[in-house]
């Protein structure tokens, strides 16, 4: 890496300041959940600490293109052990739709009202539906320092798979009168993390679905229909056994995955993708796309003739 190096100018004499060591890290999160312009203007933080089935992101954050944004810092890690981290948190994202996302923000924010959708077009002053936004979703590694070998890895990536990777380093300078200053280079330029774009496999674009269902006269999300139609069920058969609840909401509607488990079968990585269903014992999955919904407002919809049907509103 290159070393980064600045003056202060005193009586009109350059004065080098010294670089200092500092626990850097702790501190640079801090203040990055304070203004994360630190890293890039068009940033904003969707939620802190956000808990992935590879584990929690230190800052999810979404740019003005649309793209999802992992920042993780260093820490008590080697390097390597980030860039494997941002890796594995990044397949976790691929299930996290909309609605998902809607509640982390929720959560971040306080606020049952606000959705990706809002959000977006508060802080950037455009819609979602006016960006190209992709599939990819892009890692920021940020650190006090990067080791070569770090740096080979982040470049293999970007460079070879189109990846979109890059390291952020702050280097934290303190002059002889206490006060501190902190510099932040990049190992890609924006240029070169953009130009190997068209090195990417080719995906679809990312679909936000804000879609709404009417069931038994409410208003749900499509992850909230599923959960409220199966405790409707159960309330309307009390006597039902889980294996006759399984039958009657099979795994076919969630293209062969779990639909229900029981609690216990659920482990710790896997607690995002159900929605408990309190005094049952049972969870129902929220891992919803708009295909595999449709499968089930088909199957429900031809339930016994009293059970109340759902209707698409929006």
């Amino acid at each position: 890496m290159k070393e980064i190096k600045i003056w202060q100018i005193k009586e009109e004499k350059p004065v080098p300041l010294i670089s200092r060591k500092l626990d850097l890290e702790n501190r640079i999160e801090e203040w990055l959940e304070k203004d994360i312009s630190l890293l890039a203007e068009d940033l904003a933080v969707i939620g802190t600490q956000v808990k992935t089935e590879g584990g929690f992101i230190d800052i999810l954050a979404i740019n003005g293109q649309g793209s999802l944004v992992i920042v993780e810092l260093k820490r008590d890690k080697t390097c390597r052990e980030v860039v494997a981290q941002a890796l594995d948190y990044a397949s976790s994202l691929v299930d996290f739709d909309d609605e998902k996302l809607n509640e982390i923000l929720q959560e971040t924010y306080l606020n049952d009202n606000l959705t990706i959708e809002k959000f977006f077009e508060e802080k950037f002053g455009y819609g979602l539906d006016e960006v190209e936004e992709d599939s990819f979703h892009e890692i920021l590694i940020v650190a006090s320092e990067i080791d070569s070998s770090t740096s080979r890895i982040v470049e293999y990536l970007n460079e070879v798979f189109g990846v979109p990777i890059n390291g952020v380093i702050f280097n934290y300078f303190k002059d002889e009168e206490g006060k501190e200053f902190l510099a932040r280079s990049f190992l890609k330029s924006e240029e070169e993390i953009e130009k190997n774009k068209s090195k990417r496999p080719q995906k679809g674009k990312r679909k936000f679905d804000y879609s709404e269902y009417k069931f038994n006269g409410e208003i749900f999300n499509k992850r909230r229909l599923v959960k409220k139609v199966v405790e409707t069920y159960v309330e309307k058969n009390p006597q039902i056994r889980y294996e006759e609840l399984k039958e009657k909401f099979p795994n076919r509607l969630l293209n062969g995955q779990p639909l229900l488990v029981k609690k216990e079968e659920i482990n710790e990585k896997q607690h995002s993708r159900y929605f408990p269903l309190e005094n049952l014992g049972i969870a129902v999955s929220n891992q919803w796309t708009i295909d595999t919904i449709k499968l089930f407002i088909e199957a429900v919809n031809n339930f016994e003739e009293d059970f109340p049907k759902i209707e698409k509103v929006s």
